[in-house]
């Protein structure tokens, strides 16, 4: 119950809260693309196979 609330909060404050300067200059529109995670294959097949419960061998 505690997290809930916790999360509506932190929720509302960043939903209120300005951008940065400098964050607002930065080119960021390949974030969160297909394009943009096929460049970390690796990582991202890792992270995919231990979401899956596969054990990693690095």
């Amino acid at each position: 119950m505690i997290g809930a609330v916790a999360a509506a909060v932190v929720f509302y404050l960043r939903r209120s809260l300005l951008e940065t300067e400098a964050y607002g200059e930065e080119e960021h529109e390949s974030r969160g693309t297909i394009k943009e995670l096929l460049t970390h294959k690796r990582e991202a097949l890792l992270v995919i196979a231990l979401t899956m419960g596969v054990p990693a061998r690095v």
